[in-house]
């Protein structure tokens, strides 16, 4: 079936990869202000593995159990004690049926690594910038064949930018409104540009490989952390720059496409992302209030469980309606039925079943952060 003019606008839109870099941004910092201010002591570190460990692995055996319900031939015992224990990707390649489930694996390495910067909370914020700087030299010696762990090495850098935001002090005067939207699009520009794999041609640098999260994402750095910065509402005196770094990346990426004579509308990843770019600067005056934010605190709630339910419910969806639906019908009934099914479920796991489960482990006193 062909895509309608309306589908393939959407899927210009799309935004799942970036997503997930943005949110290993926001775990760094919500981990960084929950805990960067204590002292590690033994009592805490406890504490703190403990939180880790029961709001991350009940909602994942969850979601496992639905994949083995809805796709139980992809469960061998290789693959399953692989999963169990966060494997994925490093020993074992992640069900077919729940592909975010990637991500899981590295954000459970980024946890215990934490434990390290911990021990360092009394250098200077700047420690971050440094391992940044090491890990990415380190970046350049690993070779091809290890797509998983040079995934890992520049996913983390993403979480420090979030620790390191923690780090930072709250504006004194802040303002309650950004461009966000200007922003979004931003990040859909050099999505569709491709400036991280331009400027590494430019420099004459191969990272060629499969990597979830490649070397060329490090252009995304800085339009995540300025959209980051002002959610957060914190200061950093070097913001004005950020943000013209930030409209550079994909600026000078039209510019050398130009200056190189390429026929930009001969490319339609090209002419999307110069339109995307050219209307985020139009929209640049349109502010977001942050109370819009707000309205999202329930969905916050629920979020994990949104992230780890929602794949294999759409896959298992998609497989059953198309077997009764077609076109339109299909694409709406789908719709609403899968969004449906998803928050029902996560609803049920994050504010139901997971609090039992904490109580089990923790006392009425303790935060659950």
């Amino acid at each position: 079936m062909g895509e309608g003019p309306g589908i393939k606008i959407i899927n210009e839109l799309e935004f799942a990869h970036e997503a997930v870099l943005i949110f290993f941004i926001i775990s760094g910092y919500v981990i960084g202000i929950s805990h960067i201010h204590e002292n590690l002591k033994l009592l805490n570190l406890k504490a703190y593995l403990k939180k880790r460990l029961i709001r991350l692995y009940p909602i994942y055996l969850f979601s496992l159990l639905l994949c083995a319900l809805l796709e139980p031939s992809s469960f061998s015992l290789p693959q399953t004690i692989g999963h169990l224990f966060f494997l994925q990707e490093f020993v074992v390649k992640t069900l077919n049926i729940n592909g975010p489930l990637w991500s899981l694996s590295y954000e459970f390495v980024y946890y215990l690594l934490f434990v390290i910067i911990w021990s360092l909370r009394g250098y200077s914020k700047n420690l971050y910038i440094y391992i940044c700087l090491i890990v990415l030299v380190g970046v350049l010696f690993i070779g091809h064949n290890n797509n998983a762990l040079r995934s890992l090495f520049i996913g983390w850098i993403f979480w420090l930018a979030g620790l390191y935001l923690a780090r930072l002090q709250k504006k004194s005067v802040n303002s309650d409104s950004m461009p966000f939207i200007s922003y979004i699009l931003i990040i859909l520009a050099i999505s569709h540009l491709q400036s991280g794999g331009f400027y590494l041609m430019s420099l004459h640098l191969n990272f060629a490989g499969t990597d979830y999260i490649p070397p060329t994402d490090l252009v995304f750095i800085p339009i995540c952390l300025l959209l980051m910065l002002n959610i957060t509402g914190r200061h950093f005196k070097y913001e004005l720059w950020l943000k013209i770094t930030a409209i550079a990346i994909p600026a000078l990426n039209i510019a050398g496409l130009v200056y190189f004579r390429h026929n930009i509308r001969q490319n339609e990843d090209w002419m999307y992302g110069t339109v995307l770019f050219c209307l985020s600067m139009a929209l640049m005056w349109l502010k977001t209030n942050y109370r819009y934010f707000e309205k999202l605190t329930q969905v916050g709630r629920i979020s994990f469980a949104i992230y780890v339910f929602h794949f294999p419910i759409c896959c298992f969806l998609n497989t059953w309606l198309s077997q009764i639906f077609s076109g339109s019908t299909l694409l709406i009934s789908g719709f609403i039925i899968t969004i449906a099914a998803t928050f029902s479920l996560s609803y049920v796991a994050e504010i139901i079943v997971q609090p039992r489960i904490r109580n089990l482990f923790f006392n009425k006193r303790q935060v659950t952060t």
